[in-house]
């Protein structure tokens, strides 16, 4: 980031705004065209197979939110949920939990030899 560039979140209205070629910021927010057009590019950036969608920033924003232990009822206000029985879809924290007690099993193994 240059020296001296300041970024501030605006006191209100739209947090990502459209820059021109000049980088002047524009009032107004962005168009859907321009956040698909903006993850696809990031996507192929990034090397990703699959292509990204806006509602996958929206997934991993709660899901985030929840693996860092907040509440539901503020994750729930913070994506603008009316009922917790919808936010509760993003909590992935007991499919984590499970995938790493897995990891902690031990099954030990031998292999029988039948003789001929």
């Amino acid at each position: 980031m240059p020296t001296g560039l300041r970024l501030e979140a605006p006191a209100s209205g739209p947090l990502f705004r459209p820059i021109n070629r000049g980088g002047k910021v524009q009032p107004g927010g962005l168009t859907e065209h321009a956040v698909y057009r903006m993850l696809e590019k990031r996507g192929k950036q990034a090397g990703l197979s699959e292509e990204l969608k806006p509602h996958d920033l929206r997934r991993s924003f709660g899901t985030e939110l929840f693996r860092r232990k907040t509440p539901t009822s503020v994750v729930q206000r913070m994506m603008g949920h009316a009922s917790p029985a919808t936010t509760v879809r993003y909590d992935r924290s007991g499919e984590e939990a499970e995938r790493e007690a897995a990891e902690l099993l031990h099954v030990p193994y031998k292999r029988r030899y039948r003789s001929g």
